[in-house]
């Protein structure tokens, strides 16, 4: 026989209402614009680049794909791993407490990471000093431009034998970006 229902738990429909309701997905919740979009949920899953226009627009219907591409560029919107190793996207107002305060969240991965890519401390200085170089001379800067300099500076080379160029850069971005 099963179970009898606890009468006051909600019903799966009105978890699912208050989850569309809650994430600013009707227009009585629904943003003025994309930042504020995304402070009112302090951060918006980023993984799919392509899907990230529509998770802001959807939450903001009045903001436009250039609304979204100038939040970006102005840097109003950082688009990053604040909490764990899935992307996310928060506000500059945001980003930089909630990296700090959820920092423990990948200590264990940068750990492993570190003893089977080779990176140690004197590479995680050397990337910095090259990305911040970059970014003096350049302003703001595009992933690529930024692991091609790596790669030039010789920090993309082989650990044990094997290219591990592909994880090494992952994790040097990570780590850059989590200790801010």
């Amino acid at each position: 026989m099963p179970a009898a229902r606890d009468s006051s738990a909600p019903l799966p429909r009105e978890v699912s209402l208050a989850r569309i309701i809650s994430q600013g997905l009707i227009p009585a919740t629904a943003a003025s614009d994309v930042v504020q979009a995304v402070a009112g949920r302090l951060a918006i899953q980023g993984q799919q680049v392509s899907a990230v226009p529509h998770a802001l627009l959807v939450r903001a219907p009045a903001a436009t794909p250039a609304d979204v591409e100038a939040a970006f560029a102005r840097g109003d919107l950082v688009r990053s791993w604040p909490m764990r190793g899935t992307v996310h996207i928060t506000t500059a107002a945001d980003h930089h407490w909630l990296r700090a305060a959820l920092m423990h969240r990948t200590d264990a991965w940068v750990r492993r990471s570190e003893a089977d890519y080779g990176v140690d401390t004197a590479l995680c200085e050397r990337a910095a000093e090259v990305a911040l170089g970059l970014i003096d001379d350049q302003g703001p800067l595009t992933r690529s431009v930024l692991l091609a300099a790596w790669q030039e500076a010789g920090l993309m080379e082989a650990f044990r034998g094997e290219d591990v160029s592909v994880y090494r850069r992952r994790h040097l971005l990570v780590r850059l970006q989590r200790e801010g």
